[in-house]
């Protein structure tokens, strides 16, 4: 009887394995896949826009200065 169980759980585990190899490949084409296309078509934080450094004309007040501290 211990042997048929050893066998039967050797088993299970392979099932458990194959299974969840089946379920991380159905969500990594149906979810993330096509999120990270949408992410590399999109450009949320204006990366294509101007090159280089974005120069702020910036003149710190007195109330600004006396809020750092």
């Amino acid at each position: 009887m211990k042997k048929l169980w050893q066998g039967f759980k050797k088993f299970m585990h392979t099932i458990g394995r194959f299974n969840s190899a089946v379920i991380l490949g159905l969500m990594y084409f149906t979810i993330f896949l096509p999120l990270h296309i949408y992410g590399l078509l999109s450009d949320p934080l204006n990366k294509k826009g101007k090159r280089g450094w974005i120069t702020l004309n910036f003149e710190p007040d007195e109330t600004w200065i006396r809020r750092q501290f």
